[in-house]
């Protein structure tokens, strides 16, 4: 009977999420990366060290291909 008269709350936190973060999946809350220290040399070369199997680590969770966060 009023439909249109409030914003739908399920509208707006779809936009309000949608605003977290950017195309290329940085965050956009203010202050979030002020305290992150970024790996050391020596996590990245153990990071890349460890087994993993691109082609078939998505048909785990039922998944064709894997989200690349660029940039």
């Amino acid at each position: 009977m009023y439909g249109g008269a409030a914003p739908n709350p399920f509208v707006s936190l779809a936009q309000i999420l949608a605003k977290l973060k950017d195309e290329d999946g940085h965050i956009l809350i203010p202050g979030f990366y002020d305290d992150i220290i970024p790996p050391s040399s020596e996590e990245l070369a153990a990071w890349k060290s460890l087994p993993f199997d691109e082609e078939n680590t998505g048909s785990g969770v039922g998944s064709k291909t894997l989200w690349e966060k660029r940039g």
